[in-house]
């Protein structure tokens, strides 16, 4: 757990004279900044840069950024028969180039599978994991700083029979103590029994907080089997759950099932209240999950009995999952669309997926209502690898798994979007906060909140709308007047991006942000 640092009573006061002797705000930043100008090379029919393409094969590729702008995308690697390892690749270039990235757990022996990860939404770090298939353990890491692989840590957690999935997420307070938790499900068997499970470790030190929580396939949505396919997502600070799918004992089909809670207490994952399957009547599979603001947005591939083909269905929700509708990004008659992945910025939904050998970009800005008509990533036709875990998207831009030099390899596209961040967050008389634009596209109509959590009596939430915000410009939001006592935490959400930081409230300044 993190020790908070103890302030001066005295120091606050004189920092209280110090700004009616001035009447100049005080002002601190955290040690984050906004994105770089993304490059203006955007998706278009035609773009695609190497990240990994060495003489072995090199698949299932998940992508994310961290709070500078820096790109890190994780892979497996195929090094012999019953032997692979996970890779990293960085950028600092906005995608322009990649260079391979010595991992903080080198070569491990066996099969390491299955790499899952995330930007944590606080200081620069990201996280990840996957599964050490040999040893049935699941790996977490952290990068704090891409720059800095000095800084990279890792640690494993586990002994269970078998592991075929793994997943990663956060939530921003573990038990009130203000401690960034790594949410870490996955899939695999224990003691004999098909499951899933999840444990909660520290952000700050990877330590164990939460032990496991699993259940034997026995769950409210009924008996199943072989589950797999798992992805995290989060959601309203503190929410997180997966998508998975699996062979559903009352259907005989393979259908995506969804859970997700809030951390208050040792939660089983078995009875927790939300959890449902997505699909009654047909086969469905392969889902991603991304979660933004209030908003979780799921895809998955499902078949369509009437022509005979899979098409791309969004399962989403505005409401934090009270409510949910759909909607079709992909549905060509009498040709498959699958393997889908997807991402959210505010009302901004984007999906991929492959459709005859290449990889397709789906687009709604309406929070999945309607979508505009797919466009094709790749620029060699036919080359997509089709399979499970062939592409993610994320707000650093899109990875896909690609043959066209006879092997296995990872490829790299931007967004062409609007891409929202929140840089600096200031203290002082109230709290201000800068939101860039770092994006292709003009951001319109950009909802924000900022939030203080504590004994905050005047201020504790303000909320507003950036009309507009061109590619490559800043604007400022701010609360105005606050008023409260005790530590805090400043929760900032614009655009889909959200970004913390730590500090202490005394009467009308907020402070140590």
């Amino acid at each position: 757990m993190r020790n908070n640092k103890a302030i001066s009573i005295g120091a606050l006061v004189v920092a209280i004279l110090m700004v009616a002797s001035t009447a100049t705000a005080l002002s601190a930043t955290t040690e984050t900044s906004s994105f770089p100008a993304a490059p203006t090379n955007v998706v278009s029919n035609g773009m695609g840069t190497v990240v990994a393409a060495g003489d072995n094969d090199e698949y299932e590729p998940v992508i994310a950024a961290d709070g500078n702008g820096n790109y890190v995308v994780s892979y497996t690697e195929k090094l012999g028969v019953f032997d692979t390892n996970v890779m990293l690749a960085t950028s600092t270039n906005g995608g322009n180039s990649w260079s391979a990235a010595a991992t903080p757990w080198g070569e491990l022996e066996g099969r390491q599978t299955s790499p899952s990860m995330m930007y944590c939404g606080e200081g620069n770090t990201i996280l990840g994991a996957f599964a050490d298939e040999t040893g049935g353990w699941e790996m977490l890491f952290k990068i704090p700083s891409v720059a800095e692989p000095t800084t990279w840590d890792y640690t494993g957690w586990g002994g269970f029979d078998a592991i075929t999935d793994t997943a990663v997420m956060y939530t921003t307070d573990y038990e009130g103590e203000g401690t960034l938790a790594m949410v870490t499900p996955l899939t695999g068997e224990c003691s004999g029994y098909e499951c899933a499970m999840w444990c909660y470790a520290s952000v700050e030190d990877l330590a164990l907080l939460g032990g496991s929580f699993w259940y034997d396939a026995q769950s409210h949505t009924g008996t199943y089997y072989a589950p797999g396919n798992m992805e995290g997502f989060t959601f309203m600070g503190d929410h997180y759950g997966f998508v998975m799918d699996a062979d559903r004992k009352e259907t005989g089909m393979r259908q995506p099932l969804i859970k997700w809670t809030v951390y208050t207490e040792e939660v089983d994952l078995e009875y927790v209240e939300n959890q449902f399957w997505f699909e009654d009547d047909v086969e469905a599979f392969d889902p991603d999950a991304v979660g933004t603001g209030n908003s979780i947005y799921v895809v998955y591939q499902v078949y369509d009995p009437t022509y005979g083909d899979y098409n791309i269905k969004c399962q989403y929700s505005h409401n934090g999952g009270a409510t949910w509708d759909s909607s079709l990004p992909a549905d060509a008659q009498l040709v498959d669309e699958t393997y889908p992945a997807v991402h959210a910025a505010g009302n901004n939904v984007f999906v991929t997926f492959v459709k005859q050998g290449n990889l397709y970009l789906a687009k709604s800005e309406d929070g999945g209502a309607t979508w505009e008509e797919p466009e094709q990533v790749n620029d060699q036709d036919g080359t997509v690898v089709a399979e499970a875990g062939t592409a993610d998207i994320s707000q650093a831009g899109i990875v896909w798994t690609d043959n066209r030099n006879g092997n296995k390899d990872i490829y790299y596209a931007p967004l062409p979007s609007a891409i929202i961040n929140v840089g600096t967050i200031s203290g002082g008389m109230g709290v201000s906060a800068t939101v860039a634009n770092t994006g292709s596209e003009p951001g319109n109509n950009i909802a924000w909140t900022i939030s203080l959590s504590g004994p905050v009596f005047v201020g504790k939430e303000t909320t507003g709308t950036i009309n507009t915000l061109e590619p490559g410009a800043e604007t400022t939001i701010s609360t105005g007047m606050v008023f409260g006592i005790g530590p805090t935490t400043v929760t900032v959400m614009a655009g889909g991006a959200t970004k913390t930081a730590k500090g202490f409230v005394l009467g009308p300044l907020v402070l140590g942000l």
